[in-house]
């Protein structure tokens, strides 16, 4: 399977999720009570990884 590829633009970066993410989505997902309503996801909790 060839590795994802990044899309760059002058405003713009799509890239898949890296684990060096995880602070920065965790901070977005808190952003507001509505955050978690927009996501068809769980809600997200923190959790420590060594």
């Amino acid at each position: 399977m060839p590795e994802p590829t990044e899309i760059r633009t002058e405003r713009l970066l799509l890239r898949p999720f890296r684990l060096t993410d995880a602070d920065d989505v965790y901070a977005c997902l808190c952003e507001g009570p509505r955050v978690g309503t927009l996501l068809a996801a769980p809600v997200a909790i923190r959790i420590q990884v060594r």
